[in-house]
């Protein structure tokens, strides 16, 4: 991935970066996935609130709620811990963790997300985990 093409919309200019990752590592993802992974990039490219975040008090606070709100809170946890350790992983080095520390926290919230939806709408995140 020496340079980025743009295409004319920010999805396909996602999803041509998330191919090329999958050829480029010879690992499939599942299409569910894959349009999960395409939605959360956009949901935060220009989200500069991504750089602020204290992801474990907000993973704290996500235990003390129920519902609704929960699962907001553990997919906002997880999605930030991926990107963070998937695409900026040189932001935890300067905050003197380790890149393992955002896999293991994002994996722990996608874990839990999964249990509380259940089998059906938990499978995304469950292979997320």
């Amino acid at each position: 991935m020496d340079t980025v093409v743009f295409k004319p919309s920010i999805v396909e200019t996602w999803l041509d970066l998330l191919q090329e990752a999958q050829n480029d590592t010879a690992h499939e993802l599942d299409q569910d996935v894959l349009s999960y992974l395409v939605l959360l990039l956009i949901r935060f490219t220009d989200d500069p609130a991504l750089a602020t975040s204290v992801l474990a008090l907000e993973y704290l606070q996500s235990q003390h709620l129920e519902g609704r709100l929960q699962r907001h809170c553990l997919r906002e946890v997880g999605d930030k811990c991926l990107l963070y350790s998937g695409l900026f992983p040189k932001r935890a080095r300067r905050r003197r963790v380790r890149v393992s520390y955002y896999v293991d926290l994002g994996r722990s919230a996608y874990q839990s997300l999964a249990e509380g939806i259940g089998r059906d709408g938990g499978l995304t995140y469950g292979q997320l985990a």
